[in-house]
C-alpha cells in the first residue's frame, strides 16, 4: 500500500456515522451561535493567506487522514472543537478563528491541516486519557505521524506552538513540538521499514513515549506550577484548541544546563550525520565494486544496493534529527 495514499481510520463502534447537516444541527453554547454556516464568506475575504477554501479544505484533509466524518466549522475564539457525545463523530463541531490563528503565524493549508488534524485526534482520543497535558500531546503526535505519512513540513506548524504558552489544560511549546517531531519520524521509520501505520499501533509507539518521557513531563509541570502560584490565571485559547492561560510566558528562558544540553544535541546529531554519511559513501563503493555479471547473478549487487538504499534512508533521517536540534537550539538561544 503507498504511504501517501494511506489513512489512519478510527470509528466509534456505537453509533453509525451519518453525514450531519448543518441545517440541523442544534449548538447550546452562545459562542457557537456566532455562525452556523462554512466559514462565511464575506469574512475577511482580501485575507489571502487564510482564505476560506483553505480551511474547508485542511479539515477535509484532516477527517480524511483519520477516516471520521467532516462536520461544520463554526467562528469562535479560537480553533477548537466540541466533541459532544462521544458515542458518535456526527455531533462534533470545529470552532475557526482567523485572526488567533494569524497571530500565531500559521500560514499554508499544510499546517492549517495539522492544526485541524490536532483537533480530529481530539475526537478520536475522547476518555482515552485522564491527564489533560498527555491528551494534547497525544494530538500533537498524531499531527505529526500525519505530517510523516503525507510528507508535510511541520516547520510552521511547530514554530507557531513554540511561543505558546503551557497552562493548566496545554505543556508548553517546546514539550508540544517534542511529540510533533517524535510522530513525523514513527511514521517515517513506519514507511522506510514497510511497516502498514493503523491507529493501534501508532497508538502503541505514542504510549510508550509518554511513558519514557514521564520525567520531563514532570518536570515541566513543576515548571509551570512553580510559575503560577504568583500570577493569577486567566483563561484564553492558544492553538491547543481550548482554553489555556495567557498569564504564563512560554518557556521564556532556558538554564544554562538546557542550553548546555540542546548545543551536545547538535553535536551529537552532526556526528550521527557524519557516520551516516560514511556509511553511504562505503555502500556506494560496494555497490561499484559488485556490478559485474558474476555479482550480478549470485544477488552481491543487489544485495548492496539494497544496503545503500538503506544507508541513504538512515542518512536522510539523521540529516533531519540535525534540522530539529538546530532549531531547538536557535529558538532557545
Amino acid at each position: 500500500m503507498n504511504m501517501e495514499d494511506f489513512n489512519l481510520e478510527k470509528t466509534r463502534q456505537e453509533t453509525s456515522l451519518e453525514k450531519l447537516s448543518k441545517d440541523t444541527i442544534e449548538l447550546n453554547e452562545s459562542e457557537r451561535n456566532a455562525s452556523l454556516a462554512n466559514i462565511e464568506k464575506g469574512d475577511k475575504l482580501d485575507d489571502k493567506t487564510l482564505p476560506d477554501e483553505m480551511v474547508v479544505n485542511a479539515v477535509r484533509r484532516a477527517c480524511k487522514f483519520f477516516g471520521i466524518p467532516e462536520v461544520p466549522i463554526v467562528n469562535a475564539h479560537g480553533a477548537c472543537v466540541w466533541p459532544n457525545d462521544t458515542r458518535t463523530y456526527n455531533d462534533d463541531v470545529f470552532g475557526f478563528n482567523r485572526e488567533q490563528l494569524m497571530s500565531l503565524g500559521i500560514s499554508g493549508e499544510d499546517s492549517l491541516t495539522l492544526i485541524y488534524t490536532h483537533e480530529c485526534a481530539h475526537r478520536t482520543l475522547q476518555g482515552a486519557y485522564n491527564d489533560a497535558w498527555e491528551e494534547e500531546l497525544a494530538c500533537d503526535y498524531f499531527a505529526g505521524i500525519h505530517a510523516g505519512m503525507k510528507g508535510m513540513n511541520i516547520d510552521n506548524f511547530e514554530a507557531s506552538l513554540g511561543s505558546t504558552p503551557g497552562g493548566d489544560t496545554h505543556p508548553n511549546g517546546a514539550l508540544r513540538a517534542e511529540f510533533i517531531e517524535y510522530g513525523k519520524q514513527v511514521a517515517q521509520e513506519m514507511k522506510a521499514h514497510g511497516i502498514e501505520p493503523t491507529y493501534e499501533n501508532c497508538l502503541e509507539y505514542l504510549n510508550k513515549h509518554i511513558e519514557g518521557k514521564g520525567g520531563l513531563i514532570k518536570e515541566y509541570r513543576n515548571r509551570f506550577d512553580a510559575n503560577v502560584s504568583s500570577k493569577t490565571l486567566t483563561e484564553a485559547n492558544n492553538i491547543g484548541m481550548a482554553s489555556e492561560s495567557s498569564d504564563i510566558s512560554f518557556g521564556s528562558k532556558y538554564s544554562d544546563a538546557e542550553i548546555s544540553k540542546m548545543k551536545s544535541d547538535v553535536d551529537r546529531a552532526q556526528n550521527e550525520v557524519t557516520a551516516r554519511r560514511n556509511d553511504v559513501s562505503n555502500w556506494e563503493s560496494k555497490v561499484s565494486l559488485n556490478d559485474t555479471k558474476e555479482h550480478r547473478a549470485n544477488g552481491d549487487y543487489s544485495h548492496a544496493v539494497s544496503k545503500l538504499n538503506e544507508a541513504k534512508s538512515r542518512y536522510n533521517h539523521a540529516v533531519d534529527e540535525l534540522n530539529s536540534a538546530k532549531r531547538k537550539l536557535n529558538s532557545a538561544m
